[in-house]
């Protein structure tokens, strides 16, 4: 491999490893465009997700314990809201863990969760495998829609087009996880 392809890789590495899940939509829609090469990106993604979990399994096994967290000032506040969030994560901990995939920022917590609860770190990785790989189907079937869709139009009107269509998703998405929680956690 030659160093401009090495730069490559590892500046692509390190933008996946601080960005997160916003650089990976972006990155998809570059990859689905032809910029990028999407079978190194979903390689790098996968590599760089599943060493972040690892990482939070690792800080909720080895720093926090479910008793400890129940002596947080936050936890006091609301521990009957965080009781029954426990209660509900012992009972579905593995399908919770595939579906925070899907609801932003909710990822980490679960594996800190997962590591406080000693869940088998074999499964923990292959449930985050599996849910990042069907994460990252979706966002490539979405970013090749939005780009062919994009390349019919003028900018100025496929940019506002665009960003209604992610904006009208991400309220979406935080409508539907609201009531989610409130009908499986709070009832």
């Amino acid at each position: 491999m030659d160093w401009p392809s090495l730069l490559y890789v590892v500046s692509l590495t390190v933008a996946l490893f601080l960005g997160g899940t916003p650089m990976l939509a972006g990155a998809i829609y570059f990859a689905v465009s032809g910029s990028l090469d999407i079978r190194l990106l979903f390689a790098l993604s996968l590599m760089t997700t599943v060493v972040w979990d690892i990482v939070w399994y690792l800080i909720g096994h080895r720093a926090v314990s479910i008793q400890r967290m129940k002596e947080w000032r936050i936890y006091k506040r609301n521990a009957s809201l965080y009781d029954k969030v426990l209660a509900l994560y012992g009972r579905h901990q593995y399908f919770l863990l595939f579906v925070s995939r899907f609801a932003y920022g909710t990822n980490s917590v679960c594996s800190v969760v997962s590591g406080a609860s000693r869940m088998s770190l074999p499964p923990f990785i292959a449930i985050n495998a599996v849910s990042l790989s069907i994460f990252f189907g979706i966002l490539a079937a979405l970013s090749s829609a939005v780009h062919t869709s994009a390349d019919k139009l003028e900018f100025p009107f496929s940019l506002s087009v665009m960003l209604t269509i992610l904006v009208a998703v991400i309220i979406g998405a935080r409508w539907g996880g609201r009531k989610l929680f409130d009908r499986y956690v709070l009832s």
